[in-house]
């Protein structure tokens, strides 16, 4: 039988696979037949050899194949010798050789099977089958209106926003809405051109909406020139400061904040409507979280930042003309921060603690801190053993950041006492 089967495939490689000399009962001797190019068929040699009807359909194991499937290329192929069954699967990983031709005969033998697929399905099946004409159709009979455009929908919402007959509840809800949109900067571009930037300032004054408003707000003036230049002209400093000094909190320090970043023209209003001295207000409310407190350390912090790398910039633009003419330390040392931002240190959160040294760094030139130095001393003994709590040999990159912020402090500001001692 084995001669038989070289004989008629002699292009084909001919591997015997013995599981090994086993007295049990599953043992199977198999021939395994590579076929790299050609289909193969047990009956090549036979003038009378029907035609195949189906194409097999492959697995990652191995299937018998039947007498009337046609085997298509690229399969891996052998032959059982135990039952006598030819056997095909998909070809492993590492012997697989894509092929990215499409042969004629191929093409051919599936477009029969198809076809006879195709004849052989019974009414109730081909019923389930629908041609294109049908599936048009049903298309048009759809009410397919267009979607609506953001710019639409936020305008549907400032008209039912003004709408004096509004309930409370729903006026929050619209705010709620309006702020999920304004992240996107052309609808808070649009937003400006309907007048609903006066709306959201002049809600500041309602206790109730105001937070959300001021949510609002925010979202549409962040990173976005355009709003903040609205907002500028329309007193949206005045009305955000009047708003923190009767208690709206962290909503509109964040909207304040995103109205003052990278803007000279809104920081020096800020100047002006003595910023600083309402922030130091709302810091020393008895009712003030560290949350707060934070945010308001964070936003001068960053402005403090703003400025310098901007006036200590190389070009000479008008921007930098702009950041030269805002001067914000001043005002917050008469504010008393100096003397306020130290007192977070005590905090446990080094989240924190490193916002607070940020912001000593920003004043350590401006402020008497010298009373300062033990805790920093005592926070830099800190970061030097959590910088090599974890290992050894390779300092932890956070609080080696951290440790090199107070010893930068605790070294300038004993420079300093230094030097004026010797004058």
């Amino acid at each position: 039988m084995r001669s038989l089967w070289i004989g008629s495939l002699s292009t084909l490689r001919i591997i015997l696979l013995m599981q090994g000399i086993s007295s049990s009962s599953t043992q199977r001797a198999l021939v395994n037949l590579a076929q790299p190019s050609a289909e193969i068929n047990s009956n090549t040699n036979s003038a009378t050899e029907s035609v195949p009807q189906k194409v097999f359909k492959p697995e990652k194991y191995w299937k018998v194949v039947q007498p009337d499937e046609a085997i298509p290329r690229g399969l891996h192929v052998r032959i059982n010798l135990q039952t006598g069954k030819k056997e095909a699967k998909l070809l492993d990983r590492s012997e697989q050789r894509l092929q990215k031709k499409i042969y004629p005969e191929d093409l051919k033998m599936y477009l029969k099977s198809m076809k006879n697929e195709g004849d052989n399905l019974n009414m109730t099946e081909k019923e389930k089958i629908r041609d294109m004409s049908s599936i048009q159709k049903e298309f048009r009979d759809f009410d397919l209106r267009p979607v609506k455009l953001e710019s639409h929908t936020i305008q549907e919402l400032l008209e039912t926003f003004r709408n004096a007959s509004l309930s409370l509840e729903d006026k929050q809800n619209s705010l709620k809405e309006m702020e999920y949109l304004l992240h996107q900067y052309d609808v808070a571009q649009d937003f400006v051109k309907r007048g609903g930037v006066r709306d959201l300032l002049s809600v500041l004054e309602d206790r109730t909406l105001r937070p959300d408003a001021a949510l609002a707000l925010g979202a549409a003036l962040q990173g976005n020139p355009v709003v903040q230049a609205a907002a500028l002209n329309a007193r949206g400093v005045h009305s955000l400061l009047v708003a923190l000094r009767d208690g709206c909190g962290p909503h509109c320090l964040f909207a304040l904040s995103t109205l003052l970043r990278q803007f000279p023209k809104a920081q020096r209003s800020f100047l002006q409507e003595e910023g600083a001295t309402i922030l130091s207000k709302v810091f020393s409310e008895p009712d003030a979280s560290q949350k707060l407190k934070v945010k308001v350390v964070t936003l001068l912090s960053d402005l403090l930042v703003e400025r310098s790398q901007a006036v200590g910039a190389m070009q000479n633009d008008s921007r930098k003309t702009s950041y030269s003419e805002v001067d914000l330390l001043p005002s917050m040392v008469q504010a008393g921060f100096c003397e306020m931002i130290p007192r977070l240190l005590g905090s446990f959160s080094e989240d924190v603690r490193e916002k607070v040294l940020h912001a000593l760094h920003a004043l350590v030139d401006h402020c008497k801190l010298d009373k300062l130095v033990p805790h920093l001393e005592s926070l830099r003994s800190h970061y030097r053993f959590r910088m090599y709590e974890e290992s050894t040999d390779v300092p932890d990159e956070y609080f080696e950041g951290l440790y090199k912020l107070a010893d930068d402090l605790v070294k300038h500001i004993t420079d300093v006492n230094h030097t004026h001692g010797e004058l």
